[in-house]
């Protein structure tokens, strides 16, 4: 019994001492003040990275594809094989589009025959009308002489032969003029049977490299439907996204670097070529277009791309070390020493670089910034103020 009492006694012991050193701590920690790096937003000039994601792309990109349904007779060339301007890249079957063609150019020869004979019917009635104009003329002239001359009923008779003539006459220049319009069509007709036949033979838009295939021979081509795709190499750009706070910043002619994701260990120079003037609703984001300084070999179209544009160098009113900068787990913020005690406020931050990051709201210039590694809420501090972040200019 003695024994289980002197155990109780030890261990209330140790507890009272446990919870002496705990208070003795926490009177140490938030009664005694601790001497902290701290700094002041002040104004700098910062050169400020802007980062982006895009995929390679081409400016210059054509799908091959018939525009009639027809049999695939060959494909001449392969994915990966390059290309010149009107070579041969498809076969389609011709029979049925030169069969077309042969009927039509019978047409072509039927409808100038028909122009040809209304053209001399027309010639025989214009004929015709001159010699009962002529008659009419005649028989007139002698019912003038005298009544023993010549009979009204002959002279009625001529001069209606006249008119009947000359009807005759416009009916066959109607006739001219529609077998001409019939042999236009007919040619018409004719060119696009043509136009249709040497499409069965499918040719390179431009001089470029075949990236896609999509038909072999003996399958059906649908209209519209790709068979195959080309690309010029020397359009291809990288395509990439970027905030709309970055518009203002990013302009024709700044160099940029790029990483594609086939190529993790090398960068690529680059240029702005054209940022694209539109803002995605849903995304807030716009699109920059970078001309890239050299072809990487084994691309592909689609492929992802990591862009770091070099940003201009501007001076902004309030800027403090990023390391500065901590998060409370869904705002960033910094810790400041307000009244000798740390408090954590948040920020709304801007451009940045590798060391230091723009404040846009949260903070003055008066403010002294705690370094975090340590703090805690109402902690009492003693700042200690450190100049100018060395190496960049006020």
């Amino acid at each position: 019994m003695k024994g289980s009492s002197r155990r109780r006694l030890w261990v209330a012991l140790l507890m009272a001492v446990v919870l002496m050193g705990i208070l003795t701590a926490l009177l140490v920690r938030y009664a005694v003040a601790q001497a902290v790096v701290a700094v002041q937003p002040a104004s700098y000039s910062l050169r400020a990275p802007i980062k982006g994601a895009g995929e390679l792309t081409a400016l210059e990109q054509a799908d091959v594809a018939s525009k009639s349904a027809l049999k695939v007779q060959a494909v001449l060339v392969d994915v990966g094989q390059s290309v010149k301007r009107g070579q041969p890249l498809l076969l389609l079957d011709a029979d049925e589009l030169s069969a077309q063609v042969r009927v039509s150019e019978a047409a072509v020869q039927a409808a100038r025959l028909s122009v040809d004979a209304a053209r001399m019917a027309h010639a025989r009635a214009v004929v015709l009308q001159e010699r009962t104009v002529a008659d009419a003329q005649r028989a007139t002239a002698l019912a003038r002489q005298g009544p023993d001359a010549i009979s009204a009923t002959e002279v009625d008779t001529h001069v209606a032969a006249a008119r009947s003539s000359r009807i005759d006459a416009e009916a066959g220049a109607v006739q001219v003029t529609s077998a001409q319009q019939a042999h236009a069509q007919a040619l018409a007709n004719l060119d696009v049977a043509r136009a249709r036949w040497r499409d069965t033979t499918l040719r390179a838009p431009f001089d470029g490299l075949v990236t896609s295939r999509h038909c072999s021979a003996g399958d059906t081509a649908a209209p519209g439907v790709p068979c195959l795709t080309v690309v010029d190499p020397a359009s291809l750009r990288v395509r990439a996204r970027f905030d709309e706070s970055a518009l203002a910043a990013i302009q024709v002619g700044d160099v940029a670097s790029l990483l594609l994701k086939s190529q993790p260990h090398g960068t690529i120079q680059a240029l702005v070529e054209r940022p694209n003037r539109s803002v995605d609703i849903d995304t807030r984001e716009f699109t920059v277009d970078f001309q890239l300084e050299e072809i990487p070999a084994g691309w592909a179209l689609g492929e992802r791309a990591t862009v770091v544009v070099q940003g201009r160098e501007r001076a902004v009113p309030l800027a403090i070390p990023l390391s500065y900068v901590v998060s409370d787990g869904t705002r960033r913020g910094v810790w400041v020493a307000k009244e000798g005690r740390a408090h954590w406020t948040a920020l709304r931050l801007g451009a940045r670089d590798e060391r230091l990051v723009e404040v846009l709201d949260g903070l003055t210039s008066d403010a002294l910034v705690l370094q975090p590694q340590g703090m805690a809420r109402a902690l009492p501090v003693l700042p200690q103020v450190l100049p100018a972040v060395k190496g960049v200019g006020k």
